[in-house]
This record gives structure tokens, C-alpha cells and sequence, in this order.
């Protein structure tokens, strides 16, 4: 079968990515180059704001930075935040950024033990600061192009694999790949080599979520580049083009959801808002900041009239669709939420997380309907079947268990994963399960036996690894 490369209209590079990043410069070595060239100045640019890009600008970048406080430029932290200007050029002792990196004021910040900069980061942002904070040379990037294609990524091993969906008519199925989302038949006749049909080759490194509109004509697709941006894709499904791009903030997207009329999408991320976009134009229709932490999950629910949202900050948060005023928190729980799942047919959503009791919200009484029993590991994914009868779980117990929906009672078992799940989908007629993860194997079951029908690894491989 011959296999439709579909390339997102970009600047024209060769690109032969692998799904393992390149090592990167450690920190020490960064410092070591710093303070060897006495001669060359410590810059913004240059040296400071690639540590923020990797450790502060998911919460203080963008349009709506947290505490008001944007790390992107010379400008922006000169001005600093609600607590005032966050640096005092000459003097590292006086500048608030420094003193609460490097702990000597409270809360340190990062807040979390194990995000600290390193003493060396620290370190280097002190020399940038006593040495006048230079700006230096921004660091230009080149912009879309529609001048050529980027290259298929080329495998040297299966890589993570964090999405999944099926086609309306359930024969055909979208697969998250490192830089691309591939589309492969879902049940080919046996014996036909797993060789997608089609690749959607894009510049976002990192394809975190997809979603198919309710009438089958659109693919959407969140990701990004970390630290660098976020991007939506919607791709046409007949013509295998990309129908719509939007770059959002500096830092991935976690997640994407069609409205039940397929007339708008939602997604969230690290920039802590719900964007709602124009399906059929791609034009952000307006955005709304309901959390103060990071967004991994985001679902329309009552018809499409409220937007449930949730992450990092434990929270889950019902806002109303048509322009993202706040209506209330559905609930507050003692971890962060990485999952949620509408019911189909019901004023009702699923989430879960960190937290092993998994709990189905009733959005109109806001309580809880049940709580699932206590599951193996942090749940990581959730999907409903299309008739809302059923849910499935997954995550980093390994297995997946799937619900009624209605009882709570567990109806099936699917185990023999080597690793975490990450990504799961029903077949629109609920008789099949797709399920994939860290291990880069798609495998999908049979609901009415729990059997195996099909295990395949979704990306061309090198020949060392095609016998994987």
C-alpha cells in the first residue's frame, strides 16, 4: 500500500529526528563557558533565558503570567510583578528573582523541591545580574514558511506514544508519533505489514493530544515544542492537509476537545488558560485563565454549553462556553488532575489523576455520582464509549480496566502492558479498545472476549529495530 506522506507547510529543514532528545550541555559546563571567557559578558539571551525557558516561563511567560510576572525579556523583569521590579542591575542581593531561585528569601521558586535551578543556574543568573543584567543579542528564530516541507522523522526506536483516535467510521486510526501524527488502518487483512497510510508531518516536536470532530472532516492536534511553544494543528482528514495552525505561549499544550456540534475546539496547557478556537477557520475566538497551575485536561460538557477544565493546581473548573466567564469548581482534590472524560449523553465528567479513586462529578448538583475502586497507579488516561455506557481507565499500574458507567462495576480487564499507558480509545461501536504508551506498541482488544486482535509499533523503524 502505498503511503501518503502529508507535510505541514513550514520552513524547509532536513529533519532526522529520533524520539530520544539530544543530550544536552549540562550545567556545569554552561557555568564553566561563562566564567572561562571573562571577556565575553553573562547576557540575558545568551546565557540567562535559556535556564528560564526550561524551569520558569511555563508559569511566567506569555500574556497572563503568573503573579503578573514575566521572565521572557530584559524589559519584562525590570518591571517584575506584583511584588515590583524583580531585578536591580549590580546588585544580585537586592533583586527578588535571585534571592527567591536561590532560596535565600521564601517561597523559593520554583516551589517545588525537585524543580530548583541548579546551584550552577543560579549561580550564572547571579553573574548576569551583578554584571549589570545585559541584555545581548535576542536570539531571532525564523517564522513560518510556506517555502518547503520538512522531512517524515525517521526511527531508530518506537517512541512514547501519548495520543490516540479512531476515525467516525472506526477504520481507520490516528497514532501520535514524535513530530507527526500517522494514520494507519485499523484492521487491515492479516498479514498486511503495519504501514501507515498516511503521516502528518509537523514542526511541534511533540504531539501530546488529538481529537476527531464529531462529523469525521477534522483531526485536531496539541502539542509543542517544550519551551519553546505550543501549537494547535487541525488537519482535514479527506484532503490529508493542514487545514489550521495556532501558536500559543512558550511552552507545550496538554490537551484538546471538539464541542459536541463540532463548530469550536478547546485546549489547554502550560500557559494555565482555555482557548476556544473557530473549528472551520482556526481563529481564537477568546481565552480564559481559571487556573493558576498548568492545564492537562479539558471537556465540554451540558451539550456543549459549560467547559470543564483541570490540572496541576487540583482543581476542576466549570466555566461557560460561549464567552469563559467562571461559573464554579466542580471540586478541589488532594492531587493534580490529569485525566477528564465527559459522559456522552449526561451532565456528568469523569476525572482522575494522581489520586487512585478515580470519581465520576455530577455537573448539575456539583457532587460526586461514585468513586471508582482504588487502581493500581496514578491514572493517566480516560475515555467514554460514544454511547456513555462504558469507561476506560489507564495509567502507570500498567493495565486498563474498563466500567460500567453507570454502576461503577468493573467489566473488563486488559493487562500484559511492559510499561505505563498513556493513550487509549473506543471504537465508535464500542466493540474494539486501542491502547498505547511508553512502550511505542498500539494493541488493540476485542470488548467481548478481552482478547489481543492486533499488536503493531505505528512508526517505520530503522532495520535493527523492525523486528520489535
Amino acid at each position: 500500500m502505498k503511503t501518503v506522506i502529508c507535510i505541514h507547510p513550514v520552513l524547509l529543514v532536513a529533519v532526522f529526528c529520533l524520539p530520544l532528545a539530544a543530550e544536552e550541555e549540562s550545567a556545569e559546563e554552561k557555568l564553566a563557558a561563562v566564567e572561562k571567557s571573562a571577556a565575553t559578558p553573562v547576557t540575558f539571551y545568551q546565557h540567562v533565558l535559556p535556564i528560564f525557558q526550561k524551569n520558569c516561563l511555563g508559569c511566567h511567560g506569555g500574556e497572563t503570567p503568573k503573579g503578573r510576572l514575566n521572565l521572557e525579556t530584559p524589559a519584562s523583569l525590570l518591571k517584575g510583578g506584583k511584588e515590583g521590579p524583580s531585578v536591580v542591575p549590580g546588585a544580585s542581593d537586592e533583586s527578588l528573582v535571585y534571592l527567591l531561585t536561590s532560596g535565600e528569601e521564601k517561597p523559593r521558586m520554583p516551589p517545588k523541591r525537585e524543580d530548583a535551578l541548579k546551584d550552577e543556574d543560579v549561580e550564572i543568573l547571579r553573574l548576569w545580574i551583578d554584571g549589570g543584567a545585559l541584555p545581548g543579542e535576542p536570539i531571532v528564530e525564523v517564522p513560518y514558511s510556506s517555502s518547503g516541507p520538512l522531512n517524515a522523522p525517521v526511527y531508530q526506536r518506537p517512541p512514547v506514544i501519548s495520543a490516540l483516535a479512531y476515525s467516525t467510521d472506526g477504520e481507520r486510526i490516528f497514532v501520535a508519533g514524535y513530530q507527526e501524527v500517522l494514520v494507519h488502518e485499523a484492521e487491515p487483512p492479516e498479514g498486511t505489514p503495519a504501514s501507515p497510510v498516511a503521516r502528518w508531518v509537523g514542526e511541534a516536536e511533540r504531539i501530546n493530544a488529538l481529537a476527531v470532530s464529531p462529523d469525521g472532516k477534522l483531526v485536531a492536534a496539541v502539542g509543542g515544542s517544550p519551551v519553546r511553544f505550543g501549537e494547535l494543528q487541525i488537519w482535514d482528514v479527506d484532503t490529508c492537509k493542514l487545514a489550521s495552525f495556532a501558536r500559543l505561549g512558550a511552552d507545550t499544550l496538554f490537551a484538546v476537545t471538539f464541542s459536541p456540534d463540532g463548530k469550536r475546539v478547546a485546549v489547554g496547557g502550560t500557559d494555565r488558560a482555555v482557548h476556544i478556537f473557530d473549528a472551520e477557520t482556526g481563529e481564537e475566538i477568546y481565552a480564559t485563565e481559571v487556573h493558576s497551575d498548568w492545564i492537562f485536561a479539558v471537556a465540554f460538557i451540558a451539550e456543549g454549553s459549560r467547559i470543564v477544565s483541570g490540572g496541576r493546581d487540583k482543581t476542576l473548573k466549570v466555566c461557560d462556553a460561549a464567552d469563559g466567564r467562571f461559573v464554579k469548581t466542580l471540586a478541589t482534590l488532594e492531587q493534580p488532575v490529569l485525566t477528564v472524560a465527559a459522559r456522552p449523553g449526561a451532565s456528568q465528567v469523569f476525572a482522575a489523576g494522581e489520586i487512585k479513586e478515580p470519581t465520576l462529578y455530577d455537573t448539575e448538583e456539583f457532587e460526586a455520582a461514585w468513586k471508582l475502586e482504588e487502581q493500581p497507579g496514578a491514572v493517566l488516561v480516560s475515555a467514554f464509549t460514544r454511547d456513555g455506557k462504558l469507561i476506560a481507565v489507564g495509567g502507570a499500574g500498567g493495565e486498563v480496566r474498563v466500567y460500567a458507567a453507570k454502576t461503577a462495576a468493573r467489566m473488563r480487564t486488559f493487562k500484559g502492558h511492559e510499561e505505563w499507558v498513556y493513550a487509549l480509545a473506543f471504537r465508535p461501536d464500542g466493540e474494539r479498545l486501542a491502547v498505547a504508551g511508553y512502550e511505542g506498541r498500539v494493541r488493540i482488544y476485542s470488548l467481548a472476549d478481552e482478547k489481543e486482535v492486533r499488536s503493531f509499533v505505528p512508526v517505520p523503524l530503522q532495520e535493527e529495530w523492525r523486528s520489535f
